[in-house]
Order: structure tokens, then sequence, then C-alpha cells
């Protein structure tokens, strides 16, 4: 179906994921268009140049793996669609011209769209992204990583009709309809070209947009190098200064209204309203820690054998505002 691409399947998830490194994706095409909030140009280019392992999943991903098969059947019943049984094992489809660039589809169904005289269904393949997400998502708010990402999977498989089907806050169930965007497909493709031939291959950073890039990137100060400010700098210092004066305002006030309201519990566990409980004030069991001052005190060669310093970090602060 597709005539940019390659379908090509694999017989171990292992094999799949093997596959996959070292190649841009959809989310990572959502990544290098500037919208995926937890990851930068920078951070991918660290993964796919070897100086920081590549990321290999954690609470969030391993939840959306278990829940992901109900998910699809919850869609196909929702819907009436026929899910694509060969779509339930692990492929990809490549890009002919730039093998690097691929793309991984939760699954593909097929959607009834008609039906003849003689009661045979017509019907029309669909790309489905599969999503779980703690967050609050309705229609009107679905994540543009999450569009950039089935779009560019319509894209590759030439099958320009998707739907993303998703749990979000508490478990709340619910769909979109996508249909195939070329201009913003490829946007994506040149985007990863881009990235690939002139940062990936030529081993060379991408900009740092980002507080924590800069932390990556330049991990300590140069001694004695110092930063010229021109009048926009300056004006931003001194909106850091007041914004964080603000902060401790608000610190202060919200410890004030915290301890107005323990004095009115004194010893009451729990405050009720109309029955319904808004507050409580219990008491907590304090954390075991180690005593490493006494320690230190009473064994210090010891203390001295096993003492290892923590990572360093830089620290921005603002000086005469």
């Amino acid at each position: 179906m597709s005539e940019i691409a390659e379908k090509i399947k694999f017989d171990t998830t292992e094999e799949w994921l093997s596959y996959r490194e070292q190649r841009i994706g959809g989310s990572s095409i959502a990544t290098l268009l500037g919208l995926n909030k937890y990851e930068t140009p920078y951070k991918l280019w660290e993964q796919m140049t070897g100086k920081v392992p590549p990321f290999t999943g954690n609470a969030s991903t391993e939840r959306g793996q278990i829940l992901e098969p109900a998910i699809v059947e919850w869609l196909s019943k929702k819907v009436g669609w026929e899910i694509d049984p060969d779509t339930n094992l692990t492929y990809v489809y490549q890009h002919n011209e730039h093998p690097f660039i691929i793309g991984s589809p939760d699954r593909e169904a097929w959607a009834i769209v008609g039906t003849a005289d003689d009661g045979l269904h017509f019907k029309d393949k669909r790309i489905v992204e599969i999503k779980t997400t703690r967050m609050q998502v309705t229609r009107d708010t679905v994540p543009d990583t999450w569009v950039v990402q089935v779009n560019h999977y319509m894209g590759l498989s030439g099958i320009h009709k998707g739907v993303i089907a998703w749990l979000s806050g508490s478990l709340e169930f619910d769909y979109i309809d996508v249909e195939f965007n070329q201009e913003l497909f490829d946007i994506g493709l040149n985007a990863a070209c881009d990235f690939m031939f002139n940062n990936v291959y030529a081993n060379i950073p991408p900009e740092v947009n980002s507080g924590d890039d800069v932390s990556r990137a330049y991990p300590v100060h140069v001694d004695g190098k110092a930063l010229e400010a021109t009048d926009s700098i300056v004006e931003m210092v001194r909106e850091i200064s007041v914004l964080r004066d603000r902060v401790k305002d608000h610190e202060t006030n919200l410890k004030e209204k915290e301890d107005q309201l323990k004095i009115l519990m004194g010893d009451n566990e729990t405050v009720t309203y109309m029955g319904e409980k808004i507050a409580t004030f219990k008491f907590q069991k304090g954390r075991t820690m180690f005593d490493s001052k006494t320690f230190k005190a009473e064994h210090p060669e010891l203390y001295d054998r096993y003492e290892k310093e923590g990572n360093g970090y830089r620290v921005l602060r603002i000086h005469n505002q």
C-alpha cells in the first residue's frame, strides 16, 4: 500500500526494540518539532550518539503496554472496526530513501464504510494509535505530539486515515479520527533528515533550548568567563528577581494560612463540611534515617572510607537586583 516505505516484520519483541534503536520514529518526530515536553532534540541527540543510555521505559510506559490490548478491544467494540490480526505483532514501516526514518503504529484496523446490495461490506484501512495518560484529555485538548505521531505513521504506511484512542484521568475512554496532513508529514521528514545528517552523523549537538539542556551541555562553568549583558538580559534578570520575590511572598502567605488552620483543628483529625471531608491533620510516622553525623564522630576512618561525593550542579543566583 505504501509507495515510500517498506513494511518489516519481526519475530520477537527484542528484535523489534533493537531495530528501533538509532532510528527516528513517530515520537522522535514530535521531539524534533519542539512539541515533546518530556524530551528535547539535545537529549535525543545524546541518545542517538551513544552519549547516554537509550530510554528503556518507566512506570508510565509499562502501564501503557499492559493497558494497550484492552483499549484496542474497547475501541473495536465502540466503533465496530475489525483489528488487523497481523498488526498485533511487532513491525515497522521503514522509509525507502532514508532507512533511519521508521514508524511503528500500535495497530491497524478495517473500518466499515458502506454496504453493497449483496450485503458485503466496503472496508477501509485505519492507523490506530493507543495512549494512556494521567492528564485529563478531551477531544479538544488532544496533545499535538499524539497527532504528529499518528500522522507520521499514516504518511509512511500510505494509510491516510487514523484514529487516536486513549484512557485519561480516572480511566475515561475516548477517541478521535485523524485525517492525514501531507505538509505536516513533509516537515517531520525534513526535520528528521536535517537532524540525522547535520547532528547525529556529524556528531554536532543541536541548539540547546532548555535549562536542563544547558546543564547537560555545560555541566561546569569556565572560571572568569563573563557574558556582557544586553538590555534584554538585564530586564530578564530583573523579572526573575521579581518572580522569585513573589514566590517567597506566596510561600509565606501559605505557611500563615496553614498555621491558622492547624491552630483551629487542635487535636482533631479531620475537618468536615456538610458531611464531606475537606482536610485532615494526622500523625505520620517519621522516616528511618542514617545518623551520619554521629557515625562520623564515632567511626571517622570508616566514614572516610565510604564517603561519596554527589554529582555537582550549577546554581543560578541573582545579584544586586
